[in-house]
């Protein structure tokens, strides 16, 4: 009796010593950090979806110290447009546009349009929502919320 009680007290042991060992080892797998993917993104904030980390820029153009930029996520398959203030306190043009189109010519299919309603301080960012990035996107900066060309305030289609 007292030979199987050690028996089976020994295997407890190596079990728990198993169990423990194996989880002090264990990591787990991180969880994506995006909450949609491709067409799923559209009209989604970027920063809500967990889309800005590991993000690309994909085409840029400045006016005076604002870098307007089309950006992509490879983790979400999407892009937008994003703004951002290198200077002092200053406004530039109220409008910052996400042009998406189906071809590279032509009208846009729809667009993404974000008011920035005060001027933006040094560092700022503000940004459109989202659109797929299976499509071509432009970024704009109007003084009209409808202007869809402006002249010489975008960046490539990509």
């Amino acid at each position: 009796m007292r030979s199987v009680l050690r028996n089976s007290g020994t295997r407890l042991a190596m079990a728990l010593l198993l169990a423990v060992g194996g989880l002090v080892g264990f990591t787990p797998a991180p969880a994506s950090a995006a909450a949609c993917y491709a067409g799923s993104c559209d009209y989604w904030d970027p920063g809500t979806a967990g889309c800005t980390a590991g993000s690309e820029v994909r085409s840029e153009f400045s006016i005076r110290s604002w870098r307007y930029k089309v950006m992509y996520s490879p983790a979400c398959h999407a892009g937008w447009a994003e703004v951002t203030s290198g200077g002092p306190y200053e406004c530039v043009a109220p409008y910052l546009h996400l042009l998406v189109r189906t071809s590279s010519v032509g009208s846009p299919v729809s667009r993404r349009v974000k008011y920035i309603p005060s001027c933006l301080d040094v560092g700022q960012t503000a940004r459109t929502t989202m659109a797929s990035y299976n499509y071509w996107l432009q970024t704009c900066a109007s003084n009209l919320e409808n202007d869809i060309f402006p002249a010489g305030r975008c960046t490539g289609v990509v």
